[in-house]
């Protein structure tokens, strides 16, 4: 067990971020071989019945915020997510250009653990008014209990947690009490495909929507969306719409955007191989 082989190294350096990825990252290269050893795509090794889901476009900051949704909406996207957390007067002018563009179709915001627990409650209001999806980590992911569930009911707006949780005691409590309706792991940052199915259990039996988390680089993303495959849930896939070649080169043509939804490959395994020869304008990467 990966974990078990880091534990003593993560207390004795208090470095438990950095470990954890790499365990991480490890445990979903793991499930990759599982799978491509069982000639079948990991979702499907996983118990998804089906290859198809919903995205959405993440990363979209105030400044800009018609022109990337825009740019995002040409890409295929139809689901959108912007940044705020700013300051009141800056959030409500971002929400109201995100609708202008977006309509009456999805949209969801991230304070990204923003604000305190009174000023999340002063927020609330405003917020409420823009109908979005969800609120994401209005206040630190670490807060009280009481403070979460103060925060889900007397918002109307659904609230959404879990990219910086790294317990699955944490995980548990966050499920069971606080009120959440959507719950989002970060397998790459955390706990890898082993732990994260743990949390999407944890979602099921909750009636919690799990969505996973994701901001980084292309296998890490395929991995997100194979296990979203798995959950047999109704949740949407995060896609960052920044530039990223560690994404956008390494992935190549897969997981390309239709209507809103991208579609697993069949192949066995996360249904790709990375192209590190893409990357060699920006990085040394070893090829053989």
């Amino acid at each position: 067990d990966v974990k078990m082989k880091t534990r003593i190294l993560r207390l004795q350096t208090a470095e438990y971020g950095p470990l954890d990825q790499c365990a991480a990252g490890l445990d979903c290269a793991l499930w990759d071989l599982y799978a491509r050893q069982h000639e079948q795509p990991l979702y499907q090794v996983l118990g998804g019945t089906g290859s198809r889901m919903p995205v959405y476009a993440s990363g979209i900051n105030p400044s800009g915020v018609q022109e990337t949704i825009a740019l995002a909406q040409q890409a295929g996207h139809t689901a959108f997510k912007v940044k705020v957390g700013f300051a009141e007067d800056i959030d409500r002018r971002t929400l109201q250009a995100a609708r202008e563009v977006v309509g009456d179709h999805f949209l969801a915001a991230d304070a990204n653990q923003a604000w305190s627990i009174d000023t999340a409650l002063h927020m609330g209001d405003m917020l409420d008014a823009f109908e979005l999806q969800w609120l994401e980590e209005p206040i630190a992911a670490d807060s009280a209990d009481s403070d979460w569930q103060r925060l889900c009911q007397a918002l109307r707006t659904p609230l959404a947690a879990g990219e910086n949780m790294n317990r699955l005691s944490d995980f548990e409590r966050a499920t069971c009490t606080w009120g959440l309706q959507y719950m989002q792991p970060d397998l790459a940052k955390w706990g890898g495909i082993s732990e994260c199915m743990q949390v999407v259990e944890m979602c099921k039996k909750q009636g919690i929507t799990y969505c996973p988390h994701y901001l980084g680089g292309g296998i890490g993303l395929m991995a997100s969306a194979h296990l979203l495959a798995a959950s047999n849930q109704s949740g949407w896939l995060e896609m960052d719409v920044n530039p990223n070649p560690l994404r956008s080169e390494v992935l190549g043509e897969h997981l390309q955007v239709h209507d809103g939804h991208v579609t697993l490959s069949s192949a066995p395994g996360l249904g790709f191989d990375p192209d590190l020869q893409a990357l060699q304008g920006y990085a040394q990467f070893p090829t053989q």
